[in-house]
């Protein structure tokens, strides 16, 4: 959700800022490759930081190196933050982007739903992912 806020507030700014006649920021095409450029590079910090602990351990088991699958996904969000910003690759970058997220950010969503769904005694599907996130299975 976090990321998600991060984006609408870059985006309503640079409007904001292409009303005011900053006129780099005058069409939603340009500020939406910039709101979406910060969200990722918000995004890709967490691959570098102590969470990324985290997102270790929701690497599908059968991916081997999930250290290094975290630290590459990280790096590959920069690249698409820059490849968003620059008008000659960025419908390449957001066509990367969305090969990517299907081949590793889905299979990684999966195993939480498992995992989420093996916590006993709990119906409230968020809460069951909560309490996966505390002891993944």
């Amino acid at each position: 959700m976090v990321p998600f806020v991060v984006m609408l507030v870059v985006l309503l700014v640079c409007r904001g800022l292409g009303a005011l006649g900053l006129s780099i920021f005058a069409t939603w095409q340009l500020a939406t490759a910039v709101a979406l450029a910060v969200m990722f590079l918000f995004t890709a910090t967490s691959h570098f930081a102590p969470m990324k602990e985290d997102l270790i351990k929701m690497v599908p088991h059968g991916l081997p190196y999930p250290r290094q699958v975290v630290l590459v996904t990280g790096v590959l969000e920069i690249l698409g933050a820059i490849g968003l910003l620059l008008p000659a690759t960025r419908i390449a970058a957001s066509s990367a982007w969305e090969e990517s997220h299907a081949a590793l950010d889905a299979p990684a969503d999966a195993v939480n739903l498992d995992c989420a769904s093996a916590v006993d005694g709990v119906d409230d599907p968020l809460i069951s992912a909560e309490l996966s996130n505390l002891n993944p299975c």
